[in-house]
């Protein structure tokens, strides 16, 4: 089965990051339009010494952030490169108390927690669109659908919280896991009772177990729809395709996955990670191949690009989830 603790740990990363850029968008906005408005009495209550602290950690953060997507970027361009760059003890310490910061961050402050979830919602809204279209919900029918989907995303958001504190002891960590594992049995569960149709369940269960694939086809079959869109058929086959050569491939890690312990954390180093990335391209030209016989000239073109602009992201991911466990997987060591 497969394990949904790294992938949830990436997208609450990316998620809070996205969060709090949003955040202090806002903060910003609201405080030109005070300053713009201020008296000179107010003004210089605004630079007493008590507001000086929480000004310091503002700017602090917005300098850890800058620096984070300087070091995306860096991650970026290394993927092009044959040499490995090493992650550093100094950037996995800077990361990672950036990453606690932001944690904190959403813990402690109710309007950015409430716009987690809100994003969170929106997320899965869009994600299984297709699915629960397919379904002809009634209004209400809809939003419990997605009530059952965003109760089991929250659980995957905690843990990814967790990760992101550093916090975690190896009990703390595997009863974390446990807990997700639950909350995903559950959803199963009262998915399964609430579409009370095999047929419906069936479809559930598939998209679920190709939900990735199907991520990665979007900005693609976007890519296509003004000039040569794919029908829902070639969609469907596409795919099918994709799941079975990837099942197919002997991969030498598999970081979506673990054993009875969950997934192993020894595995998310540099050199392994730079082989993931060779194998994932490897098997990209035999999925290429396959495709070419029902995909035209053009949709191919524009699938090879595609394909490629995935791997950059899954390599900055990976690089980032180790940046992540680092420090967690060298106090257990």
């Amino acid at each position: 089965m497969r394990n949904p603790i790294l992938p949830a740990a990436l997208i609450v990363l990316s998620l809070v990051l996205a969060a709090f850029a949003w955040y202090q968008h806002q903060e910003i906005q609201r405080l030109e339009t005070e300053l713009a408005q201020a008296t000179p009495e107010q003004l210089q209550l605004a630079a007493a010494p008590e507001t000086q602290p929480l000004a310091q950690k503002v700017d602090e953060l917005q300098r850890q952030l800058k620096q984070a997507q300087a070091d995306a970027e860096e991650a970026r361009q290394a993927t092009a490169s044959p040499e490995p760059a090493p992650i550093t003890n100094r950037q996995t310490e800077d990361d990672s108390n950036m990453l606690k910061d932001m944690a904190d961050l959403v813990r402690d402050n109710p309007a950015m927690n409430e716009m987690v979830t809100t994003q969170q919602r929106a997320t899965l809204e869009y994600m299984y669109r297709n699915l629960a279209d397919g379904y002809n919900f009634t209004p209400e029918e809809k939003a419990y659908f997605y009530d059952l989907l965003l109760a089991r995303q929250m659980q995957r958001v905690n843990f990814g919280l967790m990760a992101m504190r550093g916090s975690m002891t190896d009990e703390e960590r595997q009863a974390a896991i446990a807990e997700v594992e639950a909350a995903d049995q559950q959803l199963r569960s009262e998915m399964e009772a609430f579409l009370n149709n095999d047929t419906d369940w069936q479809r559930f269960e598939r998209f679920e177990n190709t939900l990735g694939i199907r991520s990665e086809l979007d900005s693609f079959s976007k890519s296509v729809a003004g000039s040569e869109p794919l029908s829902a058929d070639v969609y469907e086959q596409l795919v099918d395709t994709i799941q079975q050569e990837r099942e197919r491939y002997p991969f030498s890690h598999n970081f979506d996955q673990g054993g009875d312990g969950g997934m192993d954390l020894s595995q998310l180093n540099e050199t392994a990670i730079n082989e993931h990335i060779d194998e994932l391209r490897q098997s990209n030209a035999i999925i290429q191949n396959a495709v070419a016989s029902y995909l035209t000239p053009a949709q191919l073109a524009a699938f090879r690009q595609n394909q490629e602009q995935m791997l950059t992201m899954q390599a900055a991911s990976l690089r980032m989830a180790a940046q992540m466990f680092a420090r967690q997987s060298n106090e257990q060591q």
